[in-house]
């Protein structure tokens, strides 16, 4: 799954992420990681595109 945040709620996004993540699949770990993290082979592994500016 993708999710895009907005720029200084990613703590409270999260959150909201892992309650929901725990009630529907409880006992298993949330892991996740940030796009912007990523290397430009990754992205393309998930379909994205990365545009500069």
């Amino acid at each position: 799954m993708i999710i895009r945040i907005a720029a200084g709620k990613e703590s409270q996004a999260l959150s909201g992420v892992e309650q929901l993540y725990k009630q529907y699949n409880p006992g298993l770990p949330l892991d996740y990681k940030f796009l912007e993290n990523s290397s430009q082979s990754q992205l393309v592994a998930y379909g994205l595109r990365t545009f500069s500016k």
